[in-house]
């Protein structure tokens, strides 16, 4: 569908919201305290120089190994293992983009869960001078012009009576900025009271929004958070986005928020559901664990084999 219409502006920001979004940065407080914490010790660790010992050739004999080395020279043998390095690490650089579902199901309970999960991940990321996105795609609300996509109707009968998807969505899409990527979260937290419950669920555009933006990142690991209560407009689409990013080395993870929710956990291979925002970041600390830490190498999926 066109997205001529589209449109990308900064949320509004005002008193109220302000008010609004430090009750929430309040709320989770302890949620970001923990998240900033764990991660700040993992980069540390991924960060800090490791020295190998028992190598074949290093940079020096190892201290470590000076009895095993003597003893492999007493019996007439070479040394194996005499030497020490140090090893490089992987990098550890991370960039986020927080996509969140502004639909008309969410209701106020859920877009409070909404607004204290996004300002969790990205307080806590910029806290550590990783780069967070935080964006709502909708199709309503204030400021929203509905311009019809000509020619585009998502649904239609088909000769057996049946519902078939033609396009993804039927209109145009506003995509409203609650964080930049070169802002801090003094400078943007106002913008997070403003979210909105109005539309259906274009989480396609968002996510579309998100990786667009991704692509001008140079950081090691790339991620995508989608906070939603259900099921987006347009299921195929999504599961699209999913498998190209994976080729691109970039991450979507779903997070589910209320009893609706638990659709994330078949729409999104990496998922985090929780009714609640409470506890759920220990839960996105793991898959961020998973993602950026792994703790062993992944079987490649051979298929049949050979003799």
């Amino acid at each position: 569908a066109s997205t001529d219409h589209d449109t990308v502006k900064f949320a509004r920001a005002n008193e109220e919201s302000k008010a609004l979004a430090q009750k929430a940065r309040k709320a989770v407080k302890p949620e970001v305290a923990a998240l900033r914490a764990r991660l700040r010790n993992k980069f540390l660790q991924a960060r800090t120089p490791k020295t190998a010992h028992g190598v074949r050739r290093g940079q020096g004999l190892s201290e470590r190994r000076l009895v095993n080395s003597m003893v492999e020279l007493r019996s007439g043998r070479r040394p194996t293992r005499p030497d020490w390095r140090k090893e490089i690490r992987q990098e550890c650089s991370l960039s986020a983009a927080v996509i969140i579902d502004q639909s008309g199901s969410m209701t106020s309970e859920l877009v409070r869960c909404a607004m204290q999960g996004a300002i969790a991940i990205a307080e806590s990321l910029d806290s550590l001078g990783s780069p967070c996105l935080v964006a709502g795609p909708r199709n309503g609300g204030y400021g929203y012009t509905y311009q019809s996509v000509s020619g585009c109707r998502m649904w239609s009968l088909d000769d057996a009576g049946n519902y078939k998807q033609n396009y993804s969505r039927e209109c145009n899409v506003h995509i409203d900025i609650f964080k930049d990527w070169s802002e801090g979260m003094s400078t943007a937290l106002p913008r997070f009271g403003s979210f909105l419950s109005c539309g259906s669920t274009p989480l396609s555009d968002g996510i579309q929004f998100a990786l667009q933006e991704l692509n001008t990142r140079t950081e090691t690991h790339r991620v995508v958070f989608v906070i939603t209560d259900g099921c987006p407009d347009s299921s195929p689409v999504v599961k699209h986005q999913i498998r190209v990013a994976a080729d691109a080395g970039v991450t979507v993870i779903g997070l589910g928020i209320g009893s609706g929710a638990s659709y994330v956990q078949t729409m999104f291979p990496t998922h985090v559901y929780s009714y609640s925002v409470e506890g759920v970041s220990k839960k996105i600390l793991d898959v961020l664990e998973g993602i950026m830490f792994p703790k062993r190498v992944r079987k490649i999926e051979t298929g049949a084999k050979i003799a």
